[in-house]
């Protein structure tokens, strides 16, 4: 993956088999998104900006939760873009 960085997201992974995308805020606040097809990860992976892709793809399109265990292997966002 390409350095990123990002003014809203601090790091983020996704679960295949399950179909969970976990994000976590430069809050420090951490959300798992359910049902997340791997093609939207994909193309969140190779958004210009993750948080424009967030705000348009991701919020609001699908339900989310608190994490119910430990941040799986993170990708931490290095990005030029909100």
């Amino acid at each position: 993956m390409p350095a990123t960085r990002s003014s809203v997201i601090q790091a983020f992974d996704y679960e295949a088999q399950k179909r969970r995308l976990w994000i976590t805020f430069t809050s420090g606040k951490i959300y798992v998104y359910l049902e997340v097809p791997a093609e939207v990860y994909a193309a969140f992976l190779t958004a210009d900006s993750k948080g424009e892709f967030f705000n348009e793809e991701i919020r609001d399109q699908y339900s989310f939760v608190p994490p119910d265990g430990p941040f799986p292997q993170a990708r931490i966002i290095r990005d030029k873009g909100a």
